[in-house]
């Protein structure tokens, strides 16, 4: 990965004469040279967004400190090319010179882990109701014809935008996993807005991996949804004053729309955070702040699947995963390990150790009493095939080996628009699984 050959190399020397679509909602095949996206970038005026419909932006200050981050995440970065998917662009970045190598100092990019990322529990797979989607766009092409990958040596990079960041009030806001619109009325759920219908167990764990059903639950913005996510959590905690995370999963509320509109389709996404979600960072969702270090070109953090599970139809699914490997979180899609999150971020707190809690299901936000569809929409109790699943559910231990959980406990805040079944033993293809979801609502 750190040799990006002769035509790579010459590539990032003409760099300035590549070209791409200019925003992230284009309508037509125009093109921008970078040189010139960086400069339209600095010319941008808080008048065009403060104030505007479709922004939230609060004021002039908080314009600039976004756009002072967009200029300093691409400052120094070498883009090849890129491509649209879903209204959003995605920038063929090289590896050396991506944000978060840059900006957080590394020399080098580490080495993953010699064997495959779900090495013990793949599944073995007999009913063909049931299908792994992989996030390989390399035989697809967007709408102006440009291929949908990046070339080895290059990772796909979502492009920042100021219309997609003057959504959020601030650029703190834009970073958290937590509500940016401020509510005018209690809400129900105690945790700052946020619902959960999980499955958790306490126990020492470098890592873990299972396999999460796919689907795209409607979230209606202008009500106040905000998000529902399906995702597994690796928590260093009880120990410790400060929680710290690393995070994955499926986001559906963040990407693909603004904030204007009912989304519909949910994206992957990675998130971590050092000290307990503190809403003044650092911590952030995919590469949106130095973080995450991407080692794949295979994998687009905040690109939409290519297949969605549908009630009593096709479930699909995608395999997940964390690793702590020679002092890194490694991140896993399927059998490939996309890029880590250095220990050095978690600051010398729990993570950079182990961590002592693992978490699996669903969570929602909301900024008003309008909860979204959680998983599939459906409650737990439905089962296969209509609410949503996690399966194959391993954690691994202090020298990597798969390990089943515990009983684990189920946590539901919100039981009449959310549940979550016990786990349940289905042996060498399911392996620990359970169900989860709900419909939502105004009694939540």
């Amino acid at each position: 990965m750190r040799n990006f050959g002769r035509a790579l190399c010459t590539a990032a020397l003409l760099g300035g004469l590549l070209s791409w679509p200019s925003s992230a909602q284009v309508s037509s095949d125009q093109t921008i040279l970078f040189r010139t996206f960086q400069l339209a970038l600095k010319d941008a005026q808080s008048r065009a967004y403060v104030g505007h419909a479709g922004f939230r932006v609060r004021d002039g200050a908080a314009f600039e400190t976004m756009r002072a981050h967009i200029i300093r995440m691409y400052e120094g970065s070498v883009v090849v090319g890129s491509y649209q998917r879903d209204g959003e662009i995605f920038d063929c970045t090289t590896v050396a010179s991506q944000p978060s190598v840059r900006l957080l100092g590394l020399h080098s990019i580490a080495s993953p882990p010699p064997f495959s990322p779900l090495a013990g529990a793949r599944p073995h797979v007999t009913d063909p109701s049931i299908v792994e989607v992989s996030q390989d766009t390399s035989n697809e092409r967007d709408a102006f014809g440009h291929v949908e990958w990046c070339q080895p040596g290059t990772i796909p990079m979502r492009r920042l935008t100021l219309d997609n960041i003057a959504t959020y009030e601030t650029l703190d806001q834009f970073f958290q996993k937590s509500s940016y619109q401020a509510s005018s009325v209690p809400l129900q759920p105690a945790n700052n807005g946020h619902s959960y219908a999980i499955l958790y167990r306490y126990v020492n764990n470098w890592g873990g991996s299972d396999y999460i059903n796919l689907w795209r639950p409607a979230v209606n913005l202008p009500l106040g949804e905000q998000f529902s996510i399906s995702q597994e959590w690796y928590v260093g905690a009880s120990n410790t004053p400060v929680e710290q995370t690393a995070e994955a999963g499926w986001v559906n509320g963040r990407y693909g729309t603004s904030n204007q509109h009912t989304t519909t389709s949910s994206a992957l996404f990675v998130f971590w955070t050092p000290n307990d979600y503190n809403p003044k960072g650092p911590g952030c969702w995919n590469l949106d702040c130095p973080g995450f270090v991407q080692y794949s070109s295979k994998v687009a953090l905040g690109s939409t699947f290519t297949n969605y599970s549908t009630t009593q139809g096709t479930q699909y699914e995608v395999g997940l995963g964390y690793y702590l490997y020679q002092g890194n979180w490694w991140f896993s899609v399927g059998g490939d390990w996309i890029g880590y999150y250095p220990g050095s971020v978690y600051a010398g707190g729990q993570l950079t150790k182990n961590a002592q809690l693992i978490e699996f299901g669903g969570e929602t936000l909301a900024s008003q009493n309008e909860w979204p569809f959680m998983g599939s929409g459906h409650f737990a109790s439905t089962g296969f095939k209509s609410a949503a699943y996690h399966r194959l559910i391993y954690y691994r231990d202090v020298v990597g080996n798969f390990n089943n959980p515990p009983q684990m406990t189920v946590q539901q805040l919100a039981p009449a628009c959310y549940t979550a079944t016990s786990q349940i033993w289905g042996g060498t293809t399911w392996a620990t699984y359970f169900f989860f979801g709900g419909p939502g609502g105004k009694k939540c």
